[in-house]
């Protein structure tokens, strides 16, 4: 059995203020700044990694994703993604993480 340690992360107003900055110039490089849902395509642009990455990080668990349609087409949701890149699981996040990133969107 091995011992594993929760990390938190903690972010001051200063950072969360870059990385809003930082988010917002990506958007507006990308000229999706309305657009909240990603393929699996996208998201990789978005986070400019391939999807090979993504794919490895949703079975793991790590990145939140939502099936549609009868195929199962996969989207990400922008909120998600900018999770993923703090280094955060959208799914399981504590309450303070989850008004960091909202904040985000402030």
């Amino acid at each position: 059995m091995t011992d594993e340690k929760k990390v938190f992360h903690v972010f001051d107003q200063q950072t969360i203020y870059e990385f809003h900055q930082l988010i917002t110039a990506i958007g507006k490089e990308m000229n999706k700044d309305n657009q909240i849902w990603y393929t699996l395509a996208e998201a990789g642009d978005y986070l400019r990694c391939s999807p090979t990455t993504l794919r490895r990080n949703m079975q793991k668990g790590s990145l939140r994703y939502e099936r549609i349609g009868g195929k199962g087409g996969i989207r990400i949701h922008l909120k998600w993604l900018d999770a993923f890149m703090l280094g955060l699981n959208a799914k399981r996040m504590s309450p303070v993480q989850k008004r960091l990133l909202e904040d985000l969107y402030r």
